[in-house]
């Protein structure tokens, strides 16, 4: 599957690419979420939508976002690090983790 992937990038279909990310991811995040509102616990459908889409449209931002801005489009030649935004949601998601934590009391 992820040559498939890769295919789909290589022939320039990014707009085709992003919107199956944020299809899989919302569709996986939406059977958890669904799970946990039926078990009446605190983050729900919502929360784990909201999140996976955050998350994905954001890594597809860091991995082709810089080649939508360089006016020569030669991805090969440029120097960067698409995980540097990786780090950055991974931080996020867990201060989201440790507030929901505190606030459901100190017992976990």
């Amino acid at each position: 599957m992820d040559q498939w992937f890769y295919k789909l990038v290589a022939d320039n279909n990014i707009a085709l690419f992003i919107t199956l990310t944020a299809l899989i991811s919302g569709l996986l995040s939406s059977i958890i979420g669904l799970e946990r509102e039926m078990k009446g616990q605190a983050a729900g459908l919502r929360t784990h939508v909201l999140l996976t889409l955050g998350c994905s449209l954001l890594m597809s931002l860091s991995i082709f976002g810089i080649k939508l801005i360089t006016k020569d489009n030669n991805f090969e030649k440029l120097s960067y690090d698409a995980a540097r935004i990786a780090a950055g949601i991974l931080a996020g998601v867990g201060f989201i983790g440790a507030g929901a934590i505190m606030k459901s009391g100190l017992s976990i």
